[in-house]
């Protein structure tokens, strides 16, 4: 799975880590695999960038 998100202030970042700690310790006890992007989607060179390269496990 692959979750993509800026992280910016319009909801709170501190809770938005704390989610993105839970899903890291989820993917690893249950052998999942799970990869967090951070990334403004609404820049079109972000997502340009992102549909031409392939998606790794390289992490944050």
């Amino acid at each position: 799975m692959v979750g993509i998100d800026v992280v910016n202030d319009y909801y709170d970042p501190v809770l938005k880590q704390a989610h993105l700690k839970v899903l890291d310790e989820v993917a690893a006890r249950s052998g999942g695999a799970y990869l967090f992007i951070r990334a403004d989607l609404a820049e079109r060179r972000t997502l340009g960038v992102m549909l031409r390269e392939p998606i790794s496990s390289t992490g944050r």
